[in-house]
């Protein structure tokens, strides 16, 4: 029976190091919580407040009728769309988008939405890279 313990403790601490290396070897992905982070935002709030809450827009353009239009954006992609050469064909890849509307500096809109690829495509955003789940 003594011969079975350091058995088991060499089979413990290869699996402990083996599970160590792994979570070491996953991708360090930030993740922006844009789904409660929108909600903290309330109408007439200053531009200031949506920077400290969201941060820098990752697109600015003009709003409709004056103003300015803030726009931020996350792309999730799924398991199979990461695989290398098939992934385009088999995965998928979804938005979170918030767009929030500012006038003289005061938030008149802030808007959460989710979109498919094709959405927000049709949104023209200039591309930049997403993150992963």
């Amino acid at each position: 029976m003594p011969k079975q313990t350091p058995r088991f403790l060499w089979l413990m601490f290869t699996m402990l190091l083996l599970t160590g290396l792994a979570a070491c070897g996953q991708p360090n992905y930030s993740y922006r919580h844009l789904a409660s982070d929108v909600s903290l935002i309330e109408p007439s709030a200053p531009e200031r407040d949506v920077r400290a809450i969201l941060g820098p827009p990752d697109h600015k353009q003009a709003a409709p009728g004056g103003g300015e239009t803030w726009i931020y954006f996350d792309g999730r992609q799924s398991f199979l769309r990461r695989a290398p050469y098939i992934g385009d064909k088999l995965g998928r890849e979804d938005f979170q988008v918030v767009i929030v509307t500012l006038r003289e500096e005061r938030v008149q809109n802030a808007v959460y939405r989710f979109l498919g690829e094709e959405e927000f495509k049709a949104l023209n955003l200039p591309v930049r890279n997403t993150n992963n789940d």
